[in-house]
């Protein structure tokens, strides 16, 4: 509630703001009775139970679709806080971009977000085809000559494959274009398969770097290792874990993968280090979840799965 509050105050003294919706997911009484206070009063819609980002995303866009005088829709998460001026600078973007691209106007404008954009600003392909959880053995000598030189990150717009939801700044018409989020990825990389959808519409999504959003749920910083993904191992909720590997596993089987004996060698090297990863019974248990869960994501089983519900609110 402190995050909304935040957005809340930024985005009352935006000019040109028309509407701020927000999705209560599973805590409707909670979001209504605290945002009466706020300076920008949001358009409230409420689902009855948490049922994951896909669905709340979803709810949301299909609510700014049906308002025709909404020319542009900003997407945000909870924790995003945009800057001063922000809408602002991202529609100028858009239409800088707009006009580079000989009046074609299939372009989507990301505001950039240090979790989520460094690795591209650096120039890395984040999502290898045949990769498997983000590892691909061919990413190795790039990993290596970006630890020995620490390459600055380049500034400016810069074209990426897929971005977060929060941050995203796109005209209504692009974004009626395509199906809302897929809500059988319940959590996690429902935005990478939407943003891919997007590319696949012809609609060319670019990264500001000139345009920072603030992450008032910040991560704390990993330091980078030849090897991230054993932090999969260091997730504490069994949901996240599953819900996580899952759908990242179905990203790279049906989205991603080009040949399969290239991405299975990618998924034996990630399986292997996890393996040897898992030191104590608890990593170890954790470990034979995540391979369950990447099962199912190869196996195209998506849905809530009943042994791992998402926390709810409670009376």
């Amino acid at each position: 509630m402190d995050h909304l509050a935040r957005q809340s105050a930024v985005l009352a003294n935006e000019a040109g703001v028309r509407e701020w919706i927000v999705v209560a997911n599973g805590n409707f009484d909670l979001v209504q009775k605290t945002s009466a206070e706020f300076p920008l009063r949001p358009r409230l819609l409420g689902h009855p139970t948490n049922a994951g980002s896909a669905v709340g995303f979803g709810m949301g866009i299909t609510a700014a679709l049906a308002q025709s005088g909404n020319r542009y829709i900003l997407l945000l998460d909870e924790d995003n806080l945009p800057g001063a001026g922000a809408t602002a600078r991202l529609l100028s973007g858009l239409e800088g971009e707009s006009s580079i691209s000989s009046g074609a106007r299939l372009v989507a404008i990301a505001a950039y977000r240090e979790r989520s954009h460094r690795a591209q600003a650096l120039g890395v392909n984040i999502r290898r085809p045949d990769s498997s959880i983000g590892f691909h053995f061919a990413d190795l000598p790039g990993k290596l000559h970006r630890r020995l030189r620490r390459p600055p990150p380049s500034s400016g717009r810069l074209a990426i494959a897929t971005t977060p939801y929060g941050g995203l700044f796109i005209e209504r018409s692009l974004l009626a274009s395509i199906a809302p989020p897929m809500a059988q990825f319940v959590l996690y990389g429902d935005d990478t398969e939407f943003s891919l959808r997007l590319g696949k519409a012809g609609i060319r999504i670019m990264v500001d770097t000139n345009i920072p959003f603030d992450e008032m749920d910040a991560a704390p910083q990993v330091k980078p290792t030849l090897f991230s993904f054993p932090q999969w191992l260091s997730i504490v909720d069994d949901f996240r874990l599953y819900y996580g590997a899952r759908n990242e596993a179905w990203l790279d089987r049906y989205r991603f993968a080009r040949c399969l004996a290239v991405y299975r060698i990618n998924r034996s090297v990630v399986r292997s280090v996890l393996w040897l990863s898992a030191r104590d019974p608890e990593k170890l248990r954790r470990f034979k979840l995540f391979c369950a869960a990447a099962d199912d994501g190869e196996a195209g089983l998506l849905g809530l799965n009943p042994q791992f519900p998402l926390p709810q609110v409670r009376p």
